[in-house]
């Protein structure tokens, strides 16, 4: 996708960068910060904040669900990504330990992401 050769796109991976990545993202694509935090999952409160360097993303599974959300390559992630369909390398071959739950009852069944690719947003200009 056109989306994922952009300079600036690329160095905000490269530096994980989310709150410039998103930026980008949503320049490119013309987005509002409500429409981005749909896809991803986030609060339109937390994008600005995360875009204006108030707040970062540190947690490894909010990286992975936000990288997932917006259709990150896998190989430009450096992160093993739950819907990376691309052969394991050396490096991706990580095994996630289950976490302990303390919740008593059924798991909540999660919302499905919602993927920029899924909803059409990734296309090339015309």
């Amino acid at each position: 996708m056109w989306v994922w050769r952009d300079a600036l796109v690329l160095g905000s991976l490269a530096e994980l960068d989310f709150g410039g990545l998103s930026k980008r993202l949503r320049d490119l694509l013309q987005l509002h910060q409500n429409e981005l935090a749909d896809i991803t999952g986030l609060t339109q409160g937390y994008v600005s904040r995360l875009e204006s360097g108030q707040v970062r993303l540190t947690h490894i599974d909010r990286i992975v669900d936000y990288l997932d959300a917006v259709g990150t390559p896998p190989d430009l992630a450096r992160l093993p990504l739950r819907a990376a369909s691309a052969p394991a390398t050396r490096d991706s071959q990580i095994t996630p330990r289950p976490r302990p739950s303390a919740r008593t009852g059924p798991p909540a069944d999660p919302a499905p992401a919602v993927n920029l690719l899924r909803v059409g947003l990734l296309r090339s200009p015309a």
